[in-house]
């Protein structure tokens, strides 16, 4: 009897003037939907409900109104979570410093990318989401995706893979690739991280020619020529250094200090000289 003709709980302050206008339209007019709200319950808590409603209607009239409420207060608590950690989530993919994407794994469809992405592939992000990778080629070997999901899918890490990509303009951007499967709304995805290796390949690729016309000055000038490290190390030789030396070839003398090579008096006198050398480059 305490609860006929009465609520069983009062209306938030902040939700009760959104209800009022929804009761009244109720009372007036046609219509059944639903509403989610606050509430405050007789021992003082704030819950959520889901209220819907419906009405009876006789002769072009409303005769009565149905209502069905729920709790949804746990329901909410966990979407604030997901919020909350969905926010997080964000403020990290989108400060991140390396080119970050987020695909479906199932068909490679792009829900997400940072800036850092967009710079080094070349499109806007409305180029990009809602596109899958394979659509804008983002892969230059379309089998690398293929590759990648397998490995992803058997839990077998994928980490610093080099793998090449290619920009909207169609050229190669070489990339150390990283990835691996998260899980959103059910649905499984692919958080990738991809590093821009263009530089260091073009470093690789200076120090490679350096290193081979080294190799070809060595070898063809008619002098003994051997390369030292700052602390006198050798660490290459043409052929008629380790001969003059008196060695069978090239490995017996690399790695040996050129101090080795000189009769005591000598040989103490240079070693100071290169220890002297390397406290002078240090400071």
């Amino acid at each position: 009897s305490e609860l006929i003709g009465k609520a069983p709980w009062i209306i938030h302050p902040e939700d009760s003037e959104t209800i009022q206008k929804i009761y009244q339209a109720v009372l007036t007019t046609k219509q059944s939907g639903s509403i989610e709200y606050r509430i405050i319950t007789k021992q003082g808590e704030t819950r959520w409900v889901h209220h819907s409603y419906s009405q009876i209607i006789e002769n072009n009239k409303i005769k009565q109104i149905v209502s069905t409420v729920r709790d949804i207060t746990e329901n909410k608590i966990v979407e604030e979570k997901i919020r909350e950690s969905e926010e997080k989530f964000s403020a990290l993919f989108y400060s991140a410093g390396p080119a970050l994407g987020l695909t479906r794994l199932r068909d490679g469809l792009l829900i997400d990318v940072n800036d850092r992405f967009l710079q080094m592939f070349g499109y806007t992000r409305d180029e990009v989401i809602g596109k899958t990778t394979s659509q804008l080629t983002l892969y230059a070997d379309i089998k690398d995706r293929e590759r990648v999901v397998i490995r992803a899918l058997k839990g077998e890490p994928v980490i610093n893979l080099e793998l090449i990509g290619r920009r909207k303009d169609s050229t190669e951007v070489p990339t150390l690739f990283s990835t691996k499967v998260i899980e959103i709304r059910g649905e499984k995805h692919l958080l990738t991280t991809l590093v821009d290796m263009s530089s260091i390949k073009e470093l690789q690729s200076a120090l490679f020619l350096r290193q081979k016309e080294l190799e070809n000055f060595i070898t063809t000038v008619p002098d003994a020529v051997t390369i030292l490290d700052a602390n006198g190390v050798i660490i290459d030789c043409n052929e008629l250094a380790w001969k003059n030396f008196g060695y069978d070839n090239r490995n017996d003398v690399i790695n040996k200090h050129a101090a080795d090579f000189f009769i005591a008096d000598d040989k103490h006198k240079l070693a100071k000289l290169f220890d002297d050398a390397s406290k002078t480059a240090e400071t």
